[in-house]
């Protein structure tokens, strides 16, 4: 039986949230994943919130049907997923004019301005 400690709940809810955005990142719903995974909905929406632990076995099917590593939903700082962020913005701005790059730009300044102001307290 795990233990829900501080750190495997807070875990769970990084986890969690990984999952949520590679999934609407790829438009997929959390039915086409639970189906795909062989999850009920119910569980799934648990997993998204951080609010149910997750098995190995399930990670990696949930890992393997949004096209992601485990690696990149537990441990999203390593160089490998740095990269894959690097290339999925490289995406996004391709298209984009120079006053939409600009305005981008400044929203992802103020995000992490936010953040670092959020983790000070």
């Amino acid at each position: 039986m795990i233990r829900k400690t501080e750190e495997t709940i807070e875990l769970a809810k990084l986890v969690g949230e990984r999952i949520r955005e590679a999934r609407q990142m790829r438009g997929m719903s959390q039915m086409k994943l639970a189906e795909k995974t062989n999850i009920s909905l119910p569980h799934l929406g648990s997993i998204e919130r951080g609010k149910g632990l997750i098995t190995i076995a399930t990670l990696k099917g949930i890992a393997e049907a949004l096209d992601v590593t485990t690696d990149s939903l537990i441990r999203p700082n390593i160089t490998a997923r740095r990269m894959d962020y690097e290339g999925e913005f490289g995406e996004l701005v391709k298209d984009c004019t120079p006053e939409e790059i600009e305005v981008l730009s400044k929203i992802i300044k103020e995000v992490k301005q936010y953040k670092k102001n959020k983790d000070e307290k």
